[in-house]
């Protein structure tokens, strides 16, 4: 016997697994990862207790000092707290805030505002690590940035270009970082680096002609005093601005008065010679030339010694121009240092933002590639499963249409049905008259689509019924059975409203094939009601079918019939007297089983 699964398809499940695995190994020197830490933790105890050491002097002076000085050391404090207490360092640079607006001091001010940034966002000034902020929307972050934006407006104003430049990094680097649910910006890292590099730039116009000048020797001083007004640049070389016109212009001015007053110091040493000489010879001279000899010697002295200091004064001013020359060039050097680092750095984020674009380009080529391949796979699962679904639908009306929908299931369910008994249940059979004599009138063709239009009429008409059920067709003979599955105890008048109506449906069926002369069908229908055994057999071309005495009794009913008549047992008509019009036929020999009570069913009583 087939098994549900053979007569009911299913659709198929499809599983994909995919297994990614990855492998990191580390192999490290337990000897040197030890004297590393060993070192760190050396490093790290030495700078706190510097730092102790720090903090504590600062306090015990912040006590006693005045304002201007009490601005500075709040600065300082603030400083080293930003690693040990980030409250502290805040309430620190406030202070030193405070301190310098009331004393007017901007670099302090503007400082005091850069330390309460780096506290509040969490950028510590030795490794510049921002923590991560668990606060979901990131207050921290937004004031810091605030603060820092703060600060640069103050160190501009102040001409505080150091502060102006740690600020517009600090903004930039912060903005590289994720903190709460703020993402990195580049736009926002970019356009800080940008103004970095065009500050860094901005000093090097300044300073870089300081350096030119020290490196020329102070030469051509005259024409860079006659283009002191002049800052534009040619063929990408800053030309002598005001600045390094004075410092040129001052450091030779003061070089030519050194030299005259050298000059000056050797005359007047070999003028007081020649007077000290005169006076060891006094003995042969007057007393007034004595007296005016010694006079003269002493103005001598005094100028010798006034041009003494002027020289000494000289000297001082031309060191402190030599000096302020090489700090201009030490300038330069940094700010041409620092430039290349931030048009490194730029070029870096360039680089990664092309990467970053690159790699996002093929990440989401990717994920679109995956998207349409599953897609393809869902429209043709889709369809394959839509096809399945189609496929089961036609195998279950097929099921359907040889076995009762209770049997179906079971037989679905479990690959087999059980036999059943049924205690009362009608079977209907009907037959063609002079079907052989019929055919033998007509084509193979078009007997069996005579055959097959008449039955299809008798399954409409059953289809009609809930409680009926065929069973089969042998030849020219239909048999089907109500009460298989019904507990209403309607089926027998559901059976013998299906027979007359079968045979009204004949009737109309022959007048109009009489109109064109055709062959017709007329048919007996035999009627009995009694219990049966159903249950399918078969292994391949299965079957379901009844068994019993009320089936024979049934096709005795039909053989021992009338044309047009719908002959019924007496244990029917026990059944139906009350719902239909009944004529009684008496009792009437039947083959095999004696003399049986019959019945034509007339009409139903309305």
């Amino acid at each position: 016997m087939p098994s549900g699964k053979e007569l009911a398809l299913e659709p198929s499940k499809v599983e994909v697994s995919t297994q990614h695995a990855l492998l990191l190994r580390f192999s490290v020197n337990q000897r040197m990862m030890k004297y590393l830490l060993s070192l760190t933790m050396a490093l790290v105890c030495l700078v706190f207790t510097i730092s102790a050491q720090d903090i504590a002097s600062l306090e015990k002076k912040l006590k006693t000092a005045g304002d201007a000085d009490k601005a500075m050391i709040n600065n300082q404090l603030a400083e080293l707290y930003l690693r040990k207490d980030r409250a502290k360092a805040i309430q620190y640079a406030k202070d030193a805030y405070k301190y310098a607006s009331s004393t007017g001091n901007k670099r302090v001010k503007a400082e005091s505002k850069n330390f309460e940034a780096k506290a509040t966002a969490g950028i510590y000034l030795p490794g510049k690590t921002v923590p991560n902020h668990r606060d979901k929307n990131a207050s921290h972050y937004h004031k810091g940035v605030s603060l820092f934006k703060e600060s640069l407006k103050l160190a501009k104003a102040a001409g505080y270009t150091q502060l102006e430049l740690d600020n517009l990094e600090n903004l930039a680097y912060i903005n590289t970082k994720t903190i709460g649910r703020h993402r990195p910006d580049t736009r926002e890292e970019m356009k800080y680096y940008k103004q970095y590099i065009t500050r860094i730039k901005e000093i090097k116009n300044v300073t870089a002609p300081r350096a030119a000048a020290t490196l020329s020797g102070g030469g051509g001083s005259s024409s860079s005093s006659n283009n002191s007004n002049t800052s534009n640049t040619n063929n990408g070389t800053p030309t002598t601005g005001p600045s390094t016109a004075r410092l040129i212009r001052e450091k030779k001015e003061l070089e030519e008065e050194v030299g005259e007053l050298e000059s000056e110091t050797r005359v007047l040493k070999k003028q007081v010679k020649t007077l000290e000489d005169k006076l060891k010879e006094s003995s042969g001279v007057s007393t007034a030339e004595l007296e005016n000899i010694r006079k003269e010697l002493e103005e001598k002295e005094s100028e010798l010694s006034k041009v003494a200091r002027e020289k000494s004064r000289k000297e001082g001013e031309t060191k402190r121009l030599t000096m302020e020359i090489e700090g201009v060039k030490y300038e330069l050097v940094q700010a041409e240092e620092a430039a290349e680092m931030a048009e490194v750095k730029a070029s870096r984020i360039q680089q990664g933002v092309i990467m970053g674009g690159i790699i996002a380009a093929l990440v989401l080529g990717f994920l679109y590639f995956a998207y349409r391949s599953q897609s393809r796979a869902r429209k043709e699962m889709a369809e394959k499963n839509a096809i399945i679904a189609k496929e089961q639908e036609r195998s279950e009306e097929l099921l359907l249409n040889i076995l009762p929908a209770n049997i179906a299931e079971e037989l679905k369910a479990n690959g087999e049905a059980k036999a059943r008994k049924h205690d009362n249940v009608t079977v209907l059979f009907s037959d063609f008259k002079n079907f052989t004599a019929v055919s033998e009138a007509l084509s193979p063709e078009q007997l069996v689509k005579e055959l097959d239009y008449c039955f299809k009429g008798f399954d409409f008409i059953i289809s009609q019924y809930k409680s009926i059920e065929k069973i089969k067709t042998i030849g020219d003979a239909y048999m089907a059975v109500s009460g298989l599955g019904d507990k209403s105890g309607k089926h027998e008048e559901d059976m013998i409203k299906a027979a007359l109506d079968m045979q009204e449906f004949l009737e109309d069926y022959k007048t109009e094939r009489k109109l064109f002369g055709l062959p017709t069908f007329e048919a007996r229908i035999g009627i009995h009601t009694g219990p049966v055994v159903s249950g399918v057999v078969g292994n391949k071309k299965f079957a379901y079918d009844v068994w019993g005495d009320t089936v024979n009794v049934a096709s005795r009913m039909e053989s021992n019939g009338e044309i047009g008549k719908v002959n019924i047992s007496a244990d029917t008509y026990n059944k139906v007297r009350y719902a239909f019009n009944c004529s009684p036929r008496g009792k009437i020999e039947v083959k095999n089983k004696g003399r049986v009570e019959m019945y034509f069913v007339n009409k139903a009583y309305s």
